[in-house]
C-alpha cells in the first residue's frame, strides 16, 4: 500500500533527512555461545529499562525533561539502551499518538517525536529497542483503531491483526517505513513486538506471524534482529522461540520478586523454564520485569539488573517505568545503573563470550544465609553474592571450579552504589580450583574474577 506520508517526506526534505541518509546503521549479531550480542562486531552489554510516554511533557515520570535531556541523562548513569514504543495507547482515544492513522498514513507529528528521539539517542550513545505496536491499544482501543474493519482495515477482530495475511501486509508497509525513516540511525537497535497473546492468538497463528514478519525483516533490515515477547509470566512460547526468524527470547515477568528473590527466578527463567531460555541457542533478552502495579524500588532494580548480568544472559533485566503505574526511575535507582556500567565496562567481554551459566558445582560458598550466582570460562568469572534477605551481610569464603591454573585478580564490586570494594589476588590450583574470603558487604556483592 502506497503510503501518503511519503508525500510529506519527500517535499519536506531538510538537513535531518539528509543526515538520516548518509548515516551507516549498527550491525546487531550474535556471539558464539549464543548469548550475547556483538555491536558491529565488538560485545554488547545492553543496561536500561522501559519509557513509555517519553514524549508528554506532562508526564511526571519524565522530571520536566525533554527527550534529549531524559537520553543525556540515561547515558550519564551508565545506560546504553532505551526501549519505547513507536505509539501509545492510553492517550490515542484523541489518536495524538498514533504512528499510523488511517492504516498507510503516517503522522508527522510522531514521526518527528521518533526524529527527536534518534536524533538524542545518536548524540549520546544509547541504543533503542522500538516497538513497532501497542498491542494493549490495539485490543482496548479497538473502536478506533485504523486496522479495524469498520476504520477501512481488514480485520474484524484483534487476534486478525496476527492472523490476517493482508494486515500483515500493512505491518509490513509500516515496518518498510520505520525502517527507511530510521533504520540507518546508528541508535536502531531491536525490532521487539509486544506480547503477542494480549491478542488472544493462537499459537499456529504466532509462529505463521514470526516466519513471515520475522523473515520479512531479515530481508528488508538485515542488520537488526527480531523477537517477540508475551506477558508477564516469566515464559514465552517455546514453538515461536525456536523459530529461527525470532532472533532472541525475549521474556517478561510481573509478580512476587523484591530484594533478593529476582535473582533467583531470573536463573529459573534463564535455566530451567521451558528448558531454560538461555538454552535455545539466541541471547535471551530480559525486556519487562517487576513487581505488579507497584513502583520499582531499588532494591528490586538492582536485584534484575545486577542478577541478570551475573547469570550471563544478553544484558539487565529491564523494569517499566511510567506515570500510571510504575513511577519515574529515581536517583537512587540511577546510581545502581551508573554503578552497574563501571562494572560493565570494567569485564574484558572480548575473552567471555564463550561463558556459561554457573552450575551448583562451579561456584559454592561457606555462608548458609549468601546464595551465589555466576557465569565462568575458563579464564574469567563473575560472581554475584545475594544475601537470604536485604540488610543481610555477604560475607563468606567463595570457591570457584573449573578455571585454568594461575594467579587471578578478584575486584569485590558493591552493587547499589559504590563502586570498586577492594581488590585482591588468589591462585587456582592445579585443579583449577579458586578460593577466596569476600568481605562484609549488605545484600549483595559481585566478584569479578580475571
Amino acid at each position: 500500500m502506497k503510503c501518503k506520508f511519503a508525500k510529506f517526506v519527500t517535499l519536506g526534505l531538510s538537513a535531518l533527512v539528509v543526515a538520516q541518509a548518509a548515516a551507516a546503521p549498527s550491525t546487531f549479531s550474535v556471539s558464539a555461545n549464543g548469548h550475547y550480542w556483538l555491536k558491529n562486531g565488538s560485545p554488547f552489554i545492553p543496561l536500561g529499562y522501559n519509557r513509555y510516554d517519553i514524549w508528554n511533557p506532562n508526564d511526571p515520570a519524565n522530571d520536566g525533561l525533554t527527550v534529549a535531556q531524559y537520553v543525556q541523562r540515561m547515558a550519564a548513569n551508565g545506560c546504553n539502551v532505551i526501549r519505547i514504543w513507536a505509539e501509545q495507547g492510553d492517550q490515542n482515544a484523541t489518536g495524538e499518538f498514533y504512528l499510523e492513522r488511517p492504516s498507510g498514513t503516517f503522522q508527522p507529528a510522531q514521526v518527528a517525536r521518533l526524529d527527536a528521539l534518534f536524533d538524542a539517542c545518536d548524540l549520546y550513545g544509547v541504543s533503542v529497542m522500538v516497538c513497532p505496536w501497542d498491542t494493549y491499544n490495539i485490543k482496548n482501543n479497538w473502536s478506533v483503531h485504523p486496522y479495524n474493519r469498520v476504520n477501512g482495515g481488514p480485520c474484524g477482530t484483534p487476534a486478525e491483526v496476527v492472523s490476517n495475511v493482508v494486515c500483515r501486509g500493512l505491518i509490513k508497509d509500516k515496518l518498510q517505513f520505520m525502517a527507511n525513516r530510521w533504520g540507518s540511525r546508528p541508535s536502531f537497535f531491536l525490532w521487539t513486538f509486544n506480547e503477542i497473546d494480549i491478542l488472544n492468538t493462537s499459537d499456529a497463528d504466532q509462529q505463521a506471524f514470526c516466519r513471515d514478519i520475522g523473515g520479512y525483516l531479515d530481508a528488508i533490515d538485515p542488520s537488526h534482529p527480531f523477537t517477540i515477547s508475551w506477558t508477564g509470566s516469566g515464559a514465552g512460547n517455546p514453538n515461536v522461540v525456536r523459530l529461527a526468524t525470532d532472533d532472541a527470547a525475549d521474556i517478561h515477568f510481573y509478580g512476587a520478586i523484591s530484594g533478593v528473590g529476582a535473582v533467583a527466578k531470573i536463573k529459573e527463567t534463564a535455566t530451567l523454564r521451558d528448558g531454560g531460555y538461555m538454552n535455545f541457542g539466541k541471547p535471551l533478552v530480559l525486556s519487562e520485569w517487576g513487581v505488579n502495579r507497584a513502583a520499582n524500588s531499588d532494591d528490586l532494580v538492582n536485584a534484575e539488573s545486577w542478577g541478570a548480568i551475573a547469570i550471563g544472559t544478553a544484558g539487565a533485566a529491564m523494569p517499566w517505568t511510567d506515570k500510571y503505574t510504575y513511577g519515574a526511575i529515581t536517583a537512587s535507582q540511577l546510581a545502581i545503573y551508573k554503578n552497574l556500567g563501571a562494572f560493565v565496562n570494567s569485564v574484558n567481554w572480548g575473552g567471555f563470550m564463550d561463558n556459561r551459566t554457573a552450575s551448583s558445582t562451579d561456584i559454592t560458598d561457606s555462608a548458609s544465609a549468601v546464595t551465589p550466582y555466576g557465569c565462568l570460562n575458563k579464564s574469567q568469572a563473575i560472581v554475584l553474592l545475594v544475601g537470604s534477605r536485604v540488610g543481610t551481610s555477604t560475607a563468606t569464603t567463595v570457591t570457584v571450579n573449573g578455571l585454568n591454573p594461575g594467579t587471578y585478580t578478584v575486584d569485590f564490586w558493591k552493587t547499589y552504589a559504590g563502586g570498586k570494594h577492594s581488590t585482591v589476588t588468589a591462585t587456582a590450583n592445579a585443579q583449577g580450583k579458586l578460593v577466596v574470603t569476600a568481605p562484609a558487604v549488605p545484600t549483595m556483592q559481585c566478584l569479578y574474577i580475571r
